[in-house]
């Protein structure tokens, strides 16, 4: 059953910013910054960051949480405080 109610929805939606998520958003602008600031490419990061939003509002009307997953699948979590990762915090 989809919910169509628009309270319920902004409850359960991940945040978005111009369609794509927010932390991806920041991730792709991170990746602009650099290959202006850094490597001097002003029209292909342009281009990079225009590619990569296109990406995401591609992958974000597949799956809302995707960016979620993927980071979930690739980071690590360094903060470990299960059973095995008790030894550090003595």
């Amino acid at each position: 059953m989809q919910h169509k109610h628009p309270v319920f929805r902004s409850l359960t939606d991940p945040l978005l910013f111009l369609k794509v998520p927010y932390q991806f958003f920041i991730l792709s602008c991170i990746v602009g910054v650099v290959c202006i600031v850094i490597l001097n490419f002003r029209l292909m990061a342009i281009g990079l960051m225009l590619v990569l939003h296109i990406i995401g509002i591609i992958m974000t009307r597949k799956d809302p949480r995707w960016f979620e997953i993927v980071r979930l699948r690739f980071v690590r979590n360094e903060m470990d405080f299960s059973s095995k990762g008790r030894r550090y915090l003595a």
